[in-house]
């Protein structure tokens, strides 16, 4: 799996911000990083606390590579796009995955967790 760091770290996300049942979606922050922790430590607490400093450290990582929910400067929600390159013999095809999707547990069941996975679909779409 390659990824082009150089170009990604140029890309912004278009059309954003939005909102969504009075919560604002935007692209992500190296601020972000510390907000989110309490929200990603709840939503996956198999993970070791540890292992987010080290996430958001990986070369590969960029903070606009998310999108985040937030209400006030509290972020309850958050998706993670990744771009990657698909090798298959000897065919490179750019990809993306899309992970840690994340929604506060007392804001389930409102549509956000949806209205994450539409955005970052359509950021997908648009960087290719």
């Amino acid at each position: 799996m390659a990824s082009n760091p150089s170009s990604r770290a140029t890309r912004t996300p278009e059309g954003l911000p939005t909102s969504h049942n009075g919560f604002c979606l935007d692209v992500g922050t190296v601020a972000d990083h510390v907000a989110a922790e309490p929200l990603l430590r709840s939503a996956f607490p198999e993970v070791p606390a540890e292992w987010w400093q080290s996430y958001w450290e990986d070369p590969r990582y960029e903070p606009c590579d998310r999108i985040v929910a937030r209400h006030g400067k509290r972020v309850v929600g958050q998706i993670v796009t990744s771009a990657r390159t698909w090798c298959c013999g000897g065919i490179e095809l750019p990809t993306s995955q899309l992970s840690w999707l994340a929604v506060d547990e007392k804001l389930r069941k409102q549509g956000l967790a949806a209205e994450l996975l539409r955005q970052a679909e359509r950021q997908v779409q648009l960087q290719k």
